[in-house]
């Protein structure tokens, strides 16, 4: 006997780009605030190009986005990841 039913677990994408964020800054310690900042808004973009909801994603990334310091970002990227 074979099923049909498949079980797909769709991770959402503020948690792909918060858990990328953490990963590029633990693998580059002496990366700047800027360069993370950058990754940030081009993942966004992407993710947005794929038919993802722009103003959803920039409310749940609202902190990260708006983080001064390298430990403010990693901090709002954490909460999400929880």
């Amino acid at each position: 006997m074979t099923s049909n039913c498949t079980w797909v677990i769709k991770t959402p994408p503020e948690h792909i780009i918060a858990d990328y964020i953490l990963r590029y800054m633990k693998n580059n310690k002496d990366a700047k605030l800027y360069e993370a900042m950058r990754r940030l808004e081009s993942k966004i973009k992407l993710f947005v190009a794929d038919g993802h909801d722009e103003q959803h994603i920039r409310t749940l990334l609202n902190k990260a986005t708006q983080s001064h310091t390298k430990d403010s970002l990693k901090q709002a990227c954490e909460q999400l990841c929880i």
